[in-house]
């Protein structure tokens, strides 16, 4: 080799060699009460360790802090405050019809302040999303982290003006994200192009039957999407969904149709159920949540939306949004007697006082006060079970050595009280400080 490409090669490499590490940011919090979100019990914690946004120790599990010259280091005593991980919310719209950027953005932070770590929007503007996530990701705005869907259906269901608010600038059921899945373009073109649009999984909404439900989870496999779902399909059943190998089944009134010999071919009768006529423990549902628990199929129940419908909406014609509350509330409450994973999604996000905090919050309280779930079960359901149901779970949901941390500092204990997950002292995600106590400001 010619001596001066020899020289040239050795220069560079001394170049590479002499390059000085990027510093590190360490956060080093002492003195805690830890719920992992694991399902273990809270334990006392002397110190937990993160590193440039990974969590590298908890008492003796992992590494010693050993900050570089360069490094910055933040070190908070907690004085025994309880910490857990950050909420997730599986189930919002957040530009499901068009906003300004503007009000988006508050929005983002608005969660954050509020403990919302992560979201798991089932309907907006993919361009939208794709947009708010990048600068998310980026440190250019503060929010939660986003995981979204497309919307597949049949051709009728893109009849309704609504499913197309979404989409401004498409046709009906032609937006990559808001797509009419019949049979004139192949399912891997139609799936390949939502996935372009930067979305990580399908949701099936309506007017799909059996066939052409197996048709799209299987493409979504092989295209590496997760495959999420409302309860029913319209005509595709709650089972048919499950054997397909849909992940997510949204809105625990639909299982009321795992007891009909026949659904309809119709998305409007998702209003219609027999819940005053089929029991929550009719054989045919069990047989159902009992696949769903042995799949690992996660039920994104959504209940105290059907509640507060009749709290906000004229009585006529929502009459049966009680009726599903209250049969909702007890297939929720089998479910997660048979080991269904109950996730904490809202389909209500943003409350009606916009001072109030996000709705997720009061899903919480559902799941304890009507369902019957124990608080800690309520923030397994809003942590580790919410990261998986939108696919977060290698990165947040428990608080663990090798995940990201995402985490929440409460000013009191909600193990005695689901309410004290509003009580939020400090919110860290990714590592970084986004609510300081007491005043609530930012760094």
């Amino acid at each position: 080799m010619n001596i001066h490409i020899r020289l040239a090669i050795l220069l560079a490499a001394m170049t590479v060699l002499m390059r000085p590490l990027a510093a590190a940011e360490w956060l080093e919090l002492t003195d805690l009460t830890l719920f992992d979100g694991t399902g273990e019990e809270a334990r006392a914690v002397e110190r937990l360790v993160v590193r440039d946004g990974e969590i590298v120790a908890i008492d003796g599990d992992g590494e010693a802090l050993q900050a570089g010259p360069d490094d910055t280091v933040t070190r908070i005593d907690l004085g025994g405050a309880f910490v857990m991980p950050g909420l997730i919310d599986t189930h919002v719209h957040l530009a499901n019809w068009p906003r300004p950027r503007d009000e988006l953005v508050e929005r983002l932070d608005w969660a954050l302040d509020h403990g919302v770590t992560g979201l798991r929007d089932l309907g907006s503007d993919a361009r939208v999303l794709a947009e708010l996530r990048r600068a998310v990701e980026l440190g250019q705005v503060p929010g939660p982290r986003i995981r979204f869907s497309a919307i597949f259906g049949g051709k009728t269901l893109f009849d309704h003006p609504a499913m197309s608010q979404s989409a401004p600038g498409f046709a009906p059921g032609t937006a990559p994200w808001l797509r009419a899945a019949s049979g004139e373009v192949e399912l891997p073109v139609l799936v390949a192009q939502a996935r372009g649009a930067g979305v990580d999984a399908l949701k099936l909404y309506g007017d799909l039957d059996a066939e052409r439900v197996e048709e799209l989870a299987a493409e979504a496999r092989r295209q590496d999407m997760m495959v999420w779902a409302h309860a029913t399909v319209f005509p595709a059943s709650p089972q048919e969904l499950v054997a397909a190998g849909v992940q997510s089944l949204s809105h625990a009134p639909y299982l009321v149709w795992a007891a009909a010999d026949e659904v309809p071919a119709d998305y409007d009768y998702r209003t219609r159920g027999r819940w005053e006529e089929v029991a929550p423990d009719h054989p045919r549902i069990l047989e159902l949540l009992d696949a769903m628990a042995e799949k690992g199929v996660v039920l994104d129940a959504t209940l105290a939306m059907f509640r507060d419908m009749t709290k906000y909406r004229p009585p006529e014609g929502i009459e049966w949004a009680m009726q599903a509350f209250e049969w909702g509330v007890a297939v929720t409450r089998l479910a997660h007697e048979r080991g269904v994973a109950v996730s904490v999604g809202t389909d209500a996000f943003f409350p009606v006082n916009a001072h109030a905090p996000p709705n997720t919050q009061i899903e919480m309280r559902t799941l304890v006060e009507d369902v019957g779930l124990t608080p800690a079960e309520a923030l397994v359901a809003a942590t580790r079970n919410s990261a998986r149901a939108a696919g977060l779970d290698a990165l947040v949901g428990t608080v663990e050595v090798g995940k990201r941390a995402d985490l929440l500092v409460l000013g009191a204990n909600p193990l005695d009280d689901i309410a004290a997950v509003g009580d939020i002292r400090w919110v860290i995600v990714d590592g970084r400080i986004h609510r300081r106590p007491a005043s609530g400001t930012r760094p």
